[in-house]
């Protein structure tokens, strides 16, 4: 676990926008628009769960990469092969040979706003990747909007210096990088919009009032 001293914490949402602008994709799935990638492979299996030895469930053939040619999603196990549901989340993944290495889980987070995928996440490789992964999202985004280096200090006490900048760009959308969460080997991404991260919070607030906060 990570403490973090003393800094102050950038906003997701802070910061006028700046004059980047124009429409980008994000290891190739375009941000802000209605997701195209199809839903990967499924197929019905056993459910060793029910007591009744015929009932089935659907479950994906690979959740782990993309055994299609390009690009698939999966969603929640209740709505395997159903539309995607409005405010809901879902996982990009790609083919084995094609899994993005800035992305610790191989894969790209995207939640459904408005029909559109407007809220994205990248896990990072946390603070063996910090300037690899600033130099690329300052070539694609510019220079950020707010830059901050605060120290973290692990359980054995030694001191770290991780990232934590922004980026404010046209049309509301917003970049936030943090280079270590709760641990130094992970980091995280998020592009939004306004709309997104509204998105986000309900979705959180919602999980924390099923779930009271409990770690699934």
């Amino acid at each position: 676990m990570l403490r973090f001293a003393s800094a102050p914490l950038l906003l997701l949402l802070a910061g006028a926008a700046t004059a980047q602008d124009g429409s980008f994709a994000v290891f190739g799935i375009p941000f802000g628009v209605p997701l195209t990638v199809p839903e990967c492979t499924w197929r019905e299996g056993r459910d060793y769960m029910s007591a009744d030895r015929r009932a089935t469930k659907r479950e994906y053939k690979n959740a782990m990469w993309s055994d299609e040619s390009g690009p698939c999603f999966i969603q929640s196990l209740r709505n395997i092969g159903k539309p995607i549901e409005e405010g809901e989340s879902v996982s990009i993944l790609f083919p084995l040979q094609e899994r993005p290495s800035m992305s610790k889980r191989g894969s790209l987070g995207v939640r459904i706003v408005d029909g559109k995928a407007d809220y994205m996440t990248v896990h990072t490789l946390g603070l063996a990747g910090q300037t690899h992964d600033l130099a690329e999202l300052t070539e694609k985004f510019g220079t950020p909007t707010s830059i901050e280096h605060p120290k973290a200090q692990n359980r054995m006490g030694a001191t770290f210096e991780t990232t934590e900048a922004t980026w404010s760009l046209k049309g509301g959308v917003s970049v936030t990088y943090h280079s270590a969460l709760s641990t130094t080997d992970e980091g995280l991404i998020v592009i939004t919009t306004t709309k997104g991260a509204l998105a986000e919070k309900r979705a959180m607030d919602d999980f924390e009032k099923q779930f009271g906060g409990r770690d699934l």
